[in-house]
């Protein structure tokens, strides 16, 4: 029924959908028995589609090519069309993540950048969640795929691509903004996603950043920004406002410190920094906070 009342939703909508927010929506929900359906399942839906004589070659119907070179195409089509990277907060990733290890069908020869938008393997609420979000306008412009304004670090700039003579390949240009420091793994490979410790992801994540949030300054230079960070400002989802989330966000950190779970960080034994978490955390739930963390950032990290 949850999945008849989405196409219901889609149905009524007052604005077009394009196919790269339907597939969004749909991919995680529905299951198909050919999987190029995944995509040709929902043309009749998608605002490319509303003028045939118009569409792209890259998205008509062709049941001779097999299910790699037409989510390729399609997801070549996007960044091409629309000027954008948003896709690729759906690409299939490597093969040892746990959104690949979830799926039904599993394409060695995905290229890493293409999203794999066949089936899953497991229920919708195991499903290790993508960052990505849906634009639905005012106005009767299509609802699209893409990044919300305090997240778009392009600031609008449209995708410059070059073409390729090998199509498993993506050649971008851009601007150099800064230079990855560090990594970290957050979690035991052979975990299955219901052996998850949302605890866990936010701990490790806590412990990586810790050193470039202290630097001299005081706790309440960076403790919003984590927060905010962490829960990538998805705080409405779970019914909290901004202010409530601080206080989840602010009740956890001090948690963590109190309970000696973090003997080794210096922050650990700063009196000052936990009677100041402790105040900012009055009326917070910790728990809150984990999961939200689990669901939009935890989940994305572990994949």
């Amino acid at each position: 029924m949850q999945n008849v009342d989405t196409i219901s939703n889609i149905r009524r909508s007052g604005a077009p959908w394009r196919l790269d927010a339907l597939l969004v929506t749909t991919s995680i929900k529905f299951h198909a028995t050919d999987q190029r359906d995944k995509i040709y399942g929902l043309l009749g839906l998608a605002a490319e589609s509303r003028d045939p004589t118009q569409m792209s070659n890259a998205l008509l119907p062709n049941y001779k090519l097999e299910v790699i070179e037409i989510y390729t195409k399609v997801a070549h089509f996007f960044i091409q069309e629309y000027k954008s990277l948003s896709v690729l907060t759906r690409a299939s990733g490597v093969s040892d993540d746990m959104s690949w290890a979830q799926r039904k069908h599993r394409f060695e020869l995905l290229p890493s950048w293409v999203p794999n938008w066949c089936d899953y393997s497991v229920l919708e609420r195991e499903v290790a969640r993508f960052l990505s979000w849906l634009n639905r306008p005012n106005t009767a412009d299509a609802v699209t795929l893409g990044f919300p304004k305090h997240y778009n670090a392009s600031y609008g700039l449209p995708v410059k691509l070059f073409g390729c003579s090998d199509p498993s390949v993506l050649r971008l240009s851009g601007l150099k903004v800064d230079r990855i420091t560090g990594t970290t793994q957050f979690e035991d490979e052979t975990l299955n996603f219901r052996e998850f410790d949302r605890g866990s992801a936010c701990l490790q994540l806590w412990k990586v950043a810790l050193p470039f949030l202290l630097q001299g300054r005081p706790i309440a230079d960076w403790i919003g920004p984590w927060i905010k960070t962490t829960t990538a400002e998805q705080h409405l989802i779970c019914g909290r406002t901004a202010e409530q989330i601080f206080k989840d966000g602010s009740a956890y950190l001090y948690n963590v410190l109190s309970s000696g779970t973090c003997h080794q960080l210096h922050l650990a034994d700063d009196r000052e920094t936990r009677g100041r978490l402790r105040e900012l955390s009055t009326g917070g739930d910790a728990e809150v906070y984990a999961a939200l963390v689990s669901r939009r950032c935890g989940a994305y990290i572990y994949r």
